[in-house]
C-alpha cells in the first residue's frame, strides 16, 4: 500500500495508470463482478473519491484497460492491410497466419490486456461507461473491424 501523502504529488497520467495497475490486479484476483471501486483505491493506495475523479466508475475504469491493446491492435492490423494491399502475400493462408502472429504478438506482450478485451467482447456488458471514453473505444473497435473485413475481402 501507498503512502497518502507522497501519493498527492503525483501527476494525473501517474495517478492514473496507478489506478489502472491496481484495477488489473484486483479484476485478476476477485474477478470483475467480485471487484469494486474501494478494492482498487485500497490498492491504490489512495481514497475511493480519488478513483472517482478519474473515472466514472468500475466500468469505466474496465474499458479504460481496452483502449490501448486495441489501439496496438490496430496496428498490427493496418500492418497485414497494407501487406496485401502491396501485394505482399501469395495465398490466404498466409494472410491468416499473419492476423493470427499478431495477436500472438498482442498476447506476448500484454496477456491480461488481451483477457480484457476478450471478457467485454464475450458478453459483460457495461452501464455506466463514460460517453468519452465509451466512443474512443467504439471508434478504436470500428477502425479494427473495417481494417479486418478489408483484409478478409481482399484475400
Amino acid at each position: 500500500m501507498r503512502n497518502y501523502a507522497n501519493s498527492r504529488v503525483k501527476s494525473k497520467d501517474v495517478r492514473v495508470k496507478d489506478i489502472q495497475a491496481a484495477a488489473r490486479k484486483i479484476f485478476f484476483k476477485k474477478g470483475y463482478q467480485n471487484a469494486s471501486v474501494g478494492d482498487i483505491a485500497k490498492e491504490s493506495g489512495i481514497s475511493k473519491g480519488t478513483v472517482y475523479l478519474y473515472f466514472k466508475g468500475k466500468d469505466d475504469l474496465y474499458v479504460s484497460l481496452m483502449i490501448p491493446i486495441t489501439k496496438l491492435l490496430g496496428g498490427e492490423l493496418r500492418k497485414i492491410r497494407d501487406n496485401l494491399e502491396a501485394n505482399g502475400f501469395k495465398s490466404g493462408k498466409q494472410v491468416i497466419s499473419k492476423i493470427c502472429e499478431a495477436y500472438s504478438y498482442i498476447y506476448e506482450l500484454d496477456p491480461e490486456a488481451l483477457r480484457i478485451v476478450f471478457g467485454f467482447v464475450s458478453g459483460i456488458h457495461f452501464t455506466s461507461v463514460s460517453k468519452e471514453t465509451f466512443e474512443k473505444l467504439n471508434d478504436l473497435a470500428r477502425d479494427n473491424f473495417q481494417i479486418s473485413r478489408n483484409i478478409i475481402a481482399t484475400a
